[in-house]
This record gives structure tokens, sequence and C-alpha cells, in this order.
């Protein structure tokens, strides 16, 4: 475990204190209370600093504002998620989270135990990390992607590349590209992952697809220089035949997982006189 036990320790004590009290009654407790005298004021230091850092718990603010109404084990359970996320764990990747949560590592168990948790914790709190991970690396990934198709679209011939996303996250696309007097709308998936390709599609990108023509989706492979190496368009009617149905009037899709295959591509982007490939040779995704 990257961050020591003892400053795990530290910090689960915090919480649980502050969520309860002020910092001065808090300190004044882990300063002075017997109960607390197994650890160093130096280790209780280390712990507030790494709540502080983590943004947890800010001095004059409390604690962050989605974990006021947390109780006290779910308080722990997400610092705990928070910290393996920032670690990156090797078990934490995508080959291999999925047997980290049937069978927690002992590295998450020695956290649930270092934070007074009970160890059916374990699973929400890998979860949770994974999770963490991934919203994160998608949300920098994308818009990376994003930014190198439109350069690799300006530089292949089109007249004008508007990245609609950085001001309107509402539209159902990201790009809108104009080539030979017409224009399009790519919404781009981004991925630097070789081994599969997953996507997510949102309910008003999936309805923007199916009544605006000019509607494309459009999957970029990054290399490690964050450049376009593989390139490839998704077939809108596959998409449509594996989207959820809704159940009305109580159920109602929200957001959609896709695992793709190279079947359900074409390779290249082709818009006008525009015919761009990415630098690999294949769309790389099995």
């Amino acid at each position: 475990m990257t961050t020591p036990t003892r400053t795990l320790q530290a910090a689960g004590r915090w919480l649980h204190l502050l969520r309860g009290g002020s910092h001065s009654q808090a300190k004044s407790l882990l300063w002075n209370n017997a109960q607390y005298q197994d650890l160093s004021r130096d280790q209780y230091d280390r712990g507030f600093a790494l709540l502080n850092r983590m943004g947890i718990y800010l001095p004059g603010e409390g604690l962050r504002h989605d974990l006021i109404w947390a109780s006290g084990e779910q308080l722990r359970a997400f610092f705990a998620a928070d910290v393996i996320a920032e670690n990156l764990p090797i078990w934490l990747e995508d080959s291999v989270v999925e047997g980290a949560i049937a069978d927690p590592p002992t590295e998450a168990m020695d956290m649930v135990s270092a934070l007074e948790l009970n160890e059916d914790w374990a699973p929400e709190i890998i979860r949770r990390a994974y999770g963490k991970v991934d919203l994160e690396m998608r949300a920098a990934v994308g818009a990376a992607g994003e930014a190198a198709l439109a350069e690799l679209l300006l530089q292949s011939g089109a007249n004008a590349v508007e990245q609609i996303s950085a001001f309107d996250d509402g539209a159902g696309f990201d790009l809108c590209v104009y080539v030979d007097n017409a224009e399009y709308h790519l919404e781009v998936k981004s991925t630097s992952k070789m081994r599969s390709l997953k996507i997510f599609l949102s309910r008003n990108e999936y309805e923007v697809s199916t009544r605006d023509p000019s509607w494309r989706l459009v999957t970029v492979g990054l290399d490690d220089t964050m450049q376009v190496a593989a390139l490839a368009t998704i077939d809108q009617a596959m998409v449509r035949s594996h989207v959820p149905l809704d159940a009305p009037p109580v159920g109602r899709w929200a957001s959609s997982q896709l695992l793709l295959s190279n079947s359900h591509l074409t390779r290249g982007l082709h818009l006008g006189h525009i015919d761009i490939q990415g630098t690999s040779s294949d769309v790389w995704w099995a």
C-alpha cells in the first residue's frame, strides 16, 4: 500500500470526528484522549494533510459537499476509494479489476482494516475506485481525441472545424466540420486501449443521431503521444439495433455501453473529398 497504514488510520479517525464536530474539537480529542494515543501527533498531522490534499476536508470549508450526508462508514469507504484511485494499483486495470472485485487483494483488505471497516466494504470500494479512474481517464482521453482529430481534419483539407463540446455539452456531437460546402456533425469516442473498444452513448447523443443526417459516430485510437493512430466510423444501424429498449411508463434508458468489434467498424473517416486514416495499418481492436 503506497499510503502508510498509520496515515490511513489517522485520516479515518479525523473523518470519524469531523463528521460530528469542528476541527478544533476533533484535534483536542486526538491530542488528549487516551483512546487515540496509539498514534503520534505527527501521524495525525499527516492524516489530516492527506484529507486536505485530496479535497475531502478543507479548513474553513469542511467536508466535501457530496460527502456531508454520508454515514461514518460511507465516508471512510469513499475516502478509501479515492486513495486507491490516486495510487492506481495494477489490479485496478480493465483486464483484472473484475477479479479484484470478486476476490479483493491483500492491499485493499489492509486498507479496509486500517480504516476500521467491515471487510464486506472491499468490493464496493474497489468498484468505486475503478469508476473514478475510468471517468477521469475517459474525460482526458476524450478531450485529447477530439483535439487530435480536429487538427488532422484541418491538415487534410477541411474548410473549418469547430469543437462544439468546448462550450455546449448538450448538442449531441463534439465536432462540427465544414467540407466542400457541407456540414458534418461528429460524435467522437476516443480510447488509448488496444485490447478492446468500449464506448458510452448518451440518450441525447442517440436521439440526435436519429434526426440529424449529418451526424457521424467516429472512434479515435490514440498512441502514446496522443496522436491519431487508429480511426474508424461506427455503423449507426448496428448502434440503433443494440441500444436498450424503454419500458414505459416506468423505464427509460439514459446511457448505454457498447462493446464493439472490427465487424462494427469501417476503417477511416470519409467526409466529402476528405478520406483520412490513422497511422495504424488497422483499426487495431479485437
